[in-house]
């Protein structure tokens, strides 16, 4: 036989892929002795050059001929990572991730390998070090999220037994929860001193107490209902698998039903709406508003529950979940009108601690915090009214909105160009809680003259400047577009490392300059100066917010770019992954080297400091706040390399790393927006994907959207 006239060193072998619709792939494979068609006939190529040229001519045509739609796009796939990726595919025909091959995480993932795979999106960065740091802090955070997954039992479905009884009784949702007896779900209901009772250890107990010593408030039930035990039943109508999310891995005495607590609910919603297994956040939405008791305390905190569940409405696409918890979520609102409120009818009243920031220096009143989720608690109800068509309720939700938006504007203080807190008296429906008055009183006592926390006089709008004053309105979107350049210059006080909030390991809760910075209080939890993670994710959450719906403004004022955004994330990647933690190494994960998430930091040392002062004091409950999760990360991660889904079903993808930035590739993979799997790369070289140079937007697979880093692309669900 007469040798080839084009050998292979001659022929380049390649692949070509002609993508002609999602669910048809046409290849044509040439190799130096025979060219394949799909997976038919090989014929010789010991054929003229123009035959030759005739041939791939006559295969071209036939892929085309093949499909019955339009082309969406022809790429050449030949590199080795492409070769990889497609023999992954053929070994995982299930598998939904489109470009990147999961298996190079193997080690960093460990033992949540599948989990993560299968739920969460993956990121693959440049391996400079910036984005290392943050990729591994994302993928821990991941992890992290999985260990505060927590099982319940379903109160529909439940058995309630009795002691004396020889048949046991199918409890509905209406009688609620119900292990441990009725007596749990009667002591939830009681409060005591401003914060709810808690069951432990078969007696009812303040929600404060570290111990388990009988509240002579909380009154003891009767022992008749503690013959009640939950039993499962057979034949499919017993104990069913629920959902829940903790903020604190072990449980802790001042938490509701299931170890939760409202305060960081919010920020585990944000976060989990991007897990592509819709029943863990579905039944955790579900259990704040569960009917008899069963279920959580939405106000036990300030917590932006209708916020997060409309916006994780906008990657899921399920109205059902809307329309099931719309009249939850509205009576929800309605009763944080009627007891916060403040007498004087301009704004909401809160306590600092029921805010979550224990020992603010600008202490109990008018706060941005709740002032603002107001405001987007009723914005986002009127959007879920308008999706489900009740024109009453949308009208009344944007009315009141609106009056939200006014109260949050009035906190603006133009001396100190701020947003702060404004002192009021507690408005009557806000119970008295004598446990954060003591603990000011206490912090007075041992601060110099007794001077911190202040003493603010009422209806004053107090000096101090503390983050949640900044984070908040931005976060929530209350400032309107067209004054915004006024209230934007207060972002200049957030990189002022002199006096303003910044250090060298995340942003201070209050200014440097500040009197009462950082002062004593005898309490492990303070606001007054420590960096706390909580605080730190809405503050990029709140510049993302910013330069996607302020850019004009933004960009005037010169107060916020992506660089210095960009460098706030990677400050909190490192935070994760290089911040010291006393005894940290029995909770530390497999293949995440130090990564470490806890309650503060030290923002000038870079220590967890909550951890130790616990550690100082040999406090039972020093361990408590390993893996915190009272924050976001993955989310803003996603945010900031591009997603913004909209509540119409379009999808936006803006990346904002800055022209500063060193990477030069990135991707997100296994994205499920809308029942559809979502990839997104950029690529500045071209070489790294296969799909050339600049951003690009994958849907099922196929390539719908590409650009220049710059630009805004719109994909249509």
């Amino acid at each position: 036989m007469r040798p080839a006239p084009y050998p292979c060193r001659a022929v380049p072998c390649c692949h070509v892929h002609a993508h002609v619709h999602p669910s048809i792939r046409v290849r044509v494979k040439i190799e130096p002795k025979t060219a394949q068609v799909g997976g038919g006939a090989t014929w010789p190529l010991e054929i003229a050059p123009l035959r030759y040229l005739l041939l791939l001519t006559i295969t071209a045509v036939a892929t085309l001929i093949l499909s019955s739609s339009r082309a969406t796009h022809v790429r050449v796939l030949h590199t080795p990572q492409q070769r990889r990726r497609r023999r992954f595919l053929r070994e995982r025909p299930h598998q939904h991730l489109a470009l990147l091959d999961p298996a190079q995480y193997t080690s960093i993932l460990a033992e949540d390998y599948d989990w993560t795979v299968a739920n969460a999106p993956i990121i693959d960065f440049d391996d400079d070090a910036e984005a290392t740091t943050i990729a591994q802090a994302y993928f821990y955070r991941w992890r992290v999220f999985r260990r505060h997954l927590r099982r319940r039992q379903s109160a529909a479905a439940t058995l309630c037994c009795s002691g004396r009884a020889s048949t046991c009784t199918l409890v509905s949702a209406e009688i609620g929860w119900c292990a441990g007896a009725k007596a749990r779900s009667s002591c939830h209901d009681l409060r005591t001193e401003g914060r709810p009772c808690v069951w432990s250890s078969g007696r009812c107990t303040k929600g404060f107490a570290h111990g388990s010593a009988q509240s002579p408030v909380c009154p003891a039930l009767s022992s008749a209902a503690d013959e009640w035990a939950v039993a499962a039943s057979s034949g499919g109508s017993g104990s069913v698998n629920e959902w829940v999310v903790t903020e604190f891995e072990t449980d802790v005495s001042w938490a509701g039903h299931d170890n939760t607590i409202a305060c960081s609910a919010g920020h585990h919603l944000m976060e989990g709406r991007w897990l592509r297994n819709a029943s863990y956040l579905d039944s955790y939405s579900r259990f704040w508003f569960e009917a008899g008791g069963g279920g959580g305390t939405p106000r036990a905190y300030t917590f932006w529950a209708a916020t997060a569940v409309y916006e994780r409405y906008k990657v899921s696409g399920d109205i059902t979940l809307l329309r099931s918890l719309y009249p939850a979520l509205a009576a929800n609102y309605d009763a944080w009108v009627a007891s916060h409120w403040a007498a004087d009818g301009a704004c909401f009243w809160q306590y600092a601690d029921r805010d979550g920031q224990e020992h603010s220096i600008g202490g109990d009143g008018c706060r941005p915090l709740l002032n603002s989720v107001m405001f987007a608690e009723a914005a986002a109800l009127g959007a879920i009214a308008a999706l489900l068509a009740d024109e009453t309720g949308r009208q009344r939700f944007a009315l009141d909105a609106e009056r939200s938006r006014r109260a949050v504007l009035s906190l603006w203080h133009d001396e100190r160009r701020f947003f702060v807190t404004r002192a009021t008296a507690r408005p009557p429906g806000v119970p008295r809680a004598r446990w954060a008055e003591k603990q000011q009183q206490k912090a007075r006592e041992l601060s110099s003259h007794g001077q911190c926390p202040p003493r603010w006089r009422e209806g004053e709008l107090v000096t101090s400047r503390e983050l949640a004053g900044l984070t908040s309105p931005w976060y929530f979107g209350v400032p309107p577009r067209e004054t915004a350049a006024r209230y934007l210059v207060s972002w200049a006080r957030l990189f002022d490392d002199v006096d303003g909030f910044a250090a060298r390991w995340g942003p201070r809760t209050a200014e440097r300059s500040d009197p009462c910075h950082d002062h004593a209080t005898g309490h492990e939890c303070n606001w007054n100066g420590p960096s706390w993670p909580f605080e730190t994710s809405k503050a990029i959450g709140a510049g993302i917010r910013v330069l996607r719906e302020y850019a004009e403004a933004a960009e005037a004022s010169g107060a916020l770019d992506a660089s210095r955004l960009w460098g706030l994330l990677k400050q909190y990647a490192h935070a994760h992954t290089h911040g010291r933690a006393t005894n940290a190494s029995a909770w530390e994960l497999p293949g995440a080297g130090r990564a470490w998430i806890g309650e503060a930091m030290h923002p000038d040392e870079g220590y967890w400091l909550v951890r130790h002062l616990l550690y100082a004091k040999a406090d039972p409950s020093r361990n408590r706040g390993a893996r915190y999760h009272h924050s976001t990360y993955c989310d803003l991660v996603l945010q900031f390399l591009g997603l913004r889904p909209l509540g119409n079903g379009t999808l936006l993808v803006q990346p904002l790393l800055p022209a500063s930035s060193r990477v030069r590739y990135f991707a997100l993979d296994g994205v499920r927006l809308r029942g559809r799997d979502v990839c997104v790369a950029y690529d500045h070289a071209g070489s790294r994907y296969g799909l050339g140079a600049g951003l690009h937007v994958l849907l099922e697979g196929v390539v719908v959207a590409s650009g220049a880093l710059g630009e805004v692309l719109r994909v249509e669900l």
